[in-house]
């Protein structure tokens, strides 16, 4: 990315390692704050090297990992959701794909959370 003068990079935390680590192991929540951490560092290191990058911290998503939970946890989750769901594939994938376009191509160092209102600013 240095050599071509232009890069994006996006990175997946979770609300874990933003907001409240109380609702995952201190493995999952450090790692997931470390991701936030490691993306400021890149974002300040290589601007001028027109690289960016960028976190997302998504909620309450159907994957590979919330299938470990019990529907019983995944459903009380969804109900302190405000929007009332979880998140589909599509809508992480466009908040990567804003981060990816040229629209964005003056952000650099933060985190964008998709959580259907479960943490405001």
């Amino acid at each position: 990315m240095v050599s071509q003068g232009w890069g994006r990079i996006v990175n997946i935390s979770s609300r874990a390692g933003r907001y409240n680590p109380n609702q995952a192991g201190p493995a999952y929540a450090a790692s997931k704050a470390a991701m936030l951490g490691l993306t400021r560092s890149i974002a300040n290191d290589f601007p001028r090297s027109g690289i960016t990058c960028n976190t997302i911290a998504p909620g309450i998503f159907k994957s590979l990992l919330t299938q470990q939970i019990s529907s019983e946890v995944f459903d009380s989750i969804v109900a302190k959701t405000p929007m009332g769901r979880s998140g589909s594939a599509d809508e992480l994938g466009a908040a990567v794909a804003f981060f990816t376009s040229d629209d964005a191509s003056f952000v650099t160092g933060a985190c964008l959370d998709v959580n259907g209102g479960h943490t405001m600013s």
